[in-house]
């Protein structure tokens, strides 16, 4: 009760003193600063919460809210807790995937060969997604052309 009746009060003197530096920079025309008039009435509401029985919890949030416009900031950046906690959100966002590994066999490459030589991927040899070749048979890819000749007997040996 006691402090809230201090810290009214010293609001009450500061309220008093920015409105006369209100009247001061309208009497002047060549000095002239912004008018405090928003402040004012921000600090009055705060002051207003305090006077009230039960009102320190809206005082305080007031004055949480006036500091962060003053700052120009989000309330609560000078806690080191909220800003570490703050950047981890962040950067798990802004964090570059990795890349998917590619599946054995797939048209972009699997496995990097043992002796460190450049695998000869399905995309690198002029196939694309829409037209993939015809599964090996017996470790050997056949053209799917050559294939239907050699069905039709035309690989047979004349007699």
């Amino acid at each position: 009760m006691q402090y809230r009746e201090s810290a009214a009060g010293l609001l009450e003197d500061i309220i008093v003193r920015l409105r006369e530096l209100d009247r001061l920079t309208e009497t002047e025309v060549s000095h002239r600063l912004d008018l405090l008039e928003p402040l004012t009435i921000r600090l009055e509401a705060i002051r207003q919460d305090l006077v009230r029985e039960n009102g320190l919890l809206p005082a305080m949030r007031k004055t949480n809210e006036l500091r962060a416009r003053l700052i120009g900031g989000i309330w609560g950046l000078d806690d080191p807790k909220y800003r570490s906690t703050l950047a981890a959100l962040l950067g798990s966002y802004q964090r570059q995937a990795k890349p998917p590994k590619a599946r054995l066999g797939g048209l972009k490459g699997g496995r990097p060969r043992k002796d460190g030589r450049p695998v000869r991927t399905m995309e690198s040899k002029g196939y694309s997604a829409d037209c993939l070749p015809e599964p090996k048979e017996k470790g050997v890819r056949i053209h799917p052309e050559v294939r239907e000749f050699l069905r039709a007997g035309g690989g047979q040996a004349e007699g």
